[in-house]
């Protein structure tokens, strides 16, 4: 090979490492690895549903792939992919690609990422997880929202409508097509469900935190009530503890059932730091729950008492959750006295 041939080709492999670096050197991979021991034990009514399996230990893998930089026009841009061991059909779980078109206001894509009313869900502090995802089991139904394992395009607006405040809007066009990865291809029509939803949150001052959330989903099917939801929060907190209430109201149901459910809940929590590393907490959940117009005689409730210790990239935590009344189903009266008390044991690894 000629001498001018070698250099040129040097030239270009340099070339080709050197834009490859810089590509490269927007990107970050982080992650977690998380166990848990969950032991349960169910008290039941006559003939009663089981409840849970007494013990289960299990683990838990998420892995983020992220990059952003500037876009030819200027624009900042941000994209991610999570790899997560509980997406199991694709193993592929939040993922999200948004566009800085002014201050503050940013536009973009996304599946099962917290946007819309989804924002103002977390306003009821906790010492570990929230009060609704430490088992599951309780019985009491989330917010309804149009981006938990969804495809959907969201606006959010950062300081612009109040202090320290975020305004997010999200709109799903099919909420049947779930975790459709195809994007040349139509998902699954399903019961042709499409919504949307808002949420709101804003500091006024210092460690006041104001939380609301609205959410409305539409069902082709005529005889489908369309589900909707209203929520409000208020948390207070210090350097060394938080309180926090959260009151939501859903009608309907999201499955698409056509009975008339409403569900009222209540969330109320308060952590404490007793060291920069130890933290306990304490949840209270209960829910009301009418069927075509008529009150349950029972409200489910759920207690729960947290511990988290903090070890820098470790984090161990245990939770006592003990959940009364639990319905059998997301459509039926809470059942009395079917009740479950978990005690729960997580290690969590970030890297």
């Amino acid at each position: 090979m000629k001498k001018s041939k070698i250099i040129s080709l040097l030239a270009s492999t340099a070339l080709v490492a050197s834009v490859s670096s810089a590509v490269n050197a927007q990107v970050t991979i982080s992650g977690s690895f998380e166990v848990g021991y969950l032991i349960g034990d169910a008290k039941l009514p006559a003939g009663g549903a089981s409840l849970a399996a007494p013990k289960t230990l299990s683990n838990e893998t998420n892995l983020r792939i992220a990059s952003k930089g500037k876009m030819a026009n200027g624009m900042d841009y941000n994209v991610f992919q999570d790899i997560d061991s509980k997406a199991q059909a694709t193993y592929l779980a939040t993922r999200e690609l948004n566009v800085t078109v002014a201050k503050g206001i940013v536009v973009g894509y996304a599946h099962d990422s917290v946007k819309g009313s989804e924002i103002a869900r977390n306003v009821a502090p906790a010492a570990t997880k929230r009060a609704l995802d430490i088992t599951g089991k309780h019985g009491i139904p989330e917010i309804f929202d149009v981006t938990s394992s969804e495809n959907f395009v969201f606006v959010d607006f950062d300081n612009i409508l109040g202090g320290v405040s975020k305004l997010s809007l999200a709109a799903a066009p099919n909420l049947s097509q779930d975790q459709n990865t195809n994007s040349d291809r139509f998902g699954a029509e399903g019961n042709g469900e499409s919504g949307y939803a808002v949420g709101y949150t804003l500091s006024p001052v210092s460690g006041l935190t104001i939380g609301l959330g609205y959410t409305k989903r539409d069902h082709r099917n005529p005889a489908f009530e369309d589900p909707r939801s209203v929520s409000a929060g208020l948390r207070f907190s210090t350097p060394q503890f938080a309180i926090g209430a959260q009151k939501y109201k859903n009608e309907g149901q999201a499955t698409g059932q056509a009975a008339a459910v409403r569900d009222e809940v209540t969330l109320l929590g308060a952590t404490f730091n007793a060291t920069k590393d130890l933290t306990f907490g304490l949840s209270v959940s209960e829910m009301e729950r009418s069927l075509a117009g008529v009150k349950s005689s029972s409200d489910t409730k759920a207690t729960a008492l947290s511990v988290g210790y903090s070890l820098g990239p470790v984090v161990l935590s245990a939770d006592v959750e003990s959940a009364e009344n639990i319905p059998a189903a997301a459509n039926a009266a809470p059942v009395n006295a079917r009740d479950l008390t978990t005690y729960k044991l997580q290690v969590k690894a970030n890297f």
